[in-house]
C-alpha cells in the first residue's frame, strides 16, 4: 500500500512474478486510515508499505514492511517475504512458532 510511485513498481513485479497480492494506491494519507482498518478487520497482520502507511499501520495494529519507491527497494522486499514466507511454512510443519506478528 502506497501511494503511486511505490505502487506501480510492485504492480509490475507481482505480475512478473504471477502473484496476485493486492495492491492499494492511495491518494491522499487519509485513505491509508480506512483502507488499514478495513485490512485489519480481514485478519492480515503485515503491510508492505512506503513511509506515510507505514507509520499508520503500526498505529493500527499491522506489522509494516517498510519500502521506498525504488525499483530496488521492492525487489529486496519480494525477496524478504519470499524468506520468511520458507521460514514461516518450515517452521509450521515444524510446528515450532518462531515469528509472532
Amino acid at each position: 500500500m502506497g501511494f503511486s510511485s511505490t505502487t506501480k513498481h510492485a504492480r509490475i513485479i507481482c505480475q512478473l512474478l504471477n502473484n496476485n497480492m493486492p495492491i492499494y494506491t492511495i491518494h491522499h494519507s487519509t485513505d491509508a486510515d480506512t483502507i488499514l482498518k478495513e485490512l485489519r478487520q480481514q485478519e492480515y497482520s503485515l503491510v508492505i508499505c512506503d513511509t506515510i502507511v507505514s507509520v499508520k499501520a503500526v498505529d493500527a495494529g499491522l506489522t509494516p514492511v517498510l519500502i521506498t519507491s525504488s525499483r530496488e527497494s521492492i525487489e529486496k522486499v519480494f525477496d524478504q517475504i519470499s524468506v520468511l514466507g520458507d521460514t514461516l511454512s518450515r517452521s509450521k510443519k515444524e510446528k515450532t512458532y518462531s515469528w509472532i506478528f
